[in-house]
């Protein structure tokens, strides 16, 4: 569908990702959500921008699906 967009950052790719965790965290689903990153989807050879691109999808996940207590 996207060549080459596979395995982006949260907030930059096409899937309604914020929805799906919503919906998750909605249903009661306690198990756990895995994320799979290209190493140049991070910045890859800047550690700065990977801490700060880890930040932002923790972030993210955070916002739309972590539950009282959890991560």
């Amino acid at each position: 569908m996207y060549p080459g967009l596979e395995h982006r950052l949260l907030q930059d790719g096409h899937l309604p990702l914020a929805d799906f965790l919503r919906r998750l965290k909605q249903d009661g689903y306690r198990g756990v959500v895995t994320l799979e990153l290209q190493p140049d989807a991070l910045g890859a050879g800047d550690d700065n921008q990977v801490l700060a691109n880890l930040r932002t999808t923790v972030d993210f996940y955070r916002r739309h699906f972590a539950w009282e207590g959890g991560c």
